[in-house]
């Protein structure tokens, strides 16, 4: 998936995480080496993407789709850590990887974990962040000013069949 000048766009559904029972399972560091995957399949969907148009994009769009977010699931005390250690790690090795970071179906309750872990990002990253609430009238209309109808799913208000680049 690409946005109106071709860049790469990345997506994924907050809501079918169980973060909470991923540390209580110990599973804390897969989960931090699944974010570092998403992390490299960007860089390398940037370049393939780049390669491909002749055009050199330096930067890629992440949708996420925040329904289904549960404070007990995402924002326990045990997971702060873990999200405090996934913004030093964007941070540290893919500063401004993205022109922007967009969040639709955001709960009210989200926007205090964002306070918590606004201190850790840098001003250029809290500066991309849009957080959308569940009002898609309100969110649509700026998904399709970046990305083609057609390219995005329903739900990120599209007709698209497939957002995930993942797997290419």
């Amino acid at each position: 998936m690409v946005d109106f000048e071709g860049r790469p766009v990345m997506s994924s559904g907050v809501g079918e995480m169980d973060t909470r029972n991923l540390i209580l399972m110990g599973e804390g560091n897969e989960m931090d080496r699944y974010f570092l995957y998403c992390y490299e399949r960007q860089l390398h969907n940037l370049h393939h993407v780049s390669k491909a148009s002749g055009k050199e994009f330096t930067e890629t769009y992440f949708l996420f789709n925040m329904a289904g977010y549960n404070p007990k699931a995402h924002a326990c005390l045990a997971c702060i850590p873990s999200w405090i250690k996934l913004v030093q790690i964007y941070e540290r090795h893919y500063p401004q990887l993205d022109r922007n970071i967009i969040a639709v179906n955001t709960p009210t309750i989200f926007q205090r974990v964002f306070q918590v872990l606004q201190p850790f990002m840098s001003a250029h990253s809290a500066r991309i962040v849009r957080l959308y609430d569940t009002d898609m009238e309100k969110w649509k209309p700026e998904l399709l000013k970046i990305f083609p109808e057609n390219i995005l799913t329903p739900e990120f208000g599209g007709k698209g069949s497939t957002i995930s680049v993942m797997n290419q």
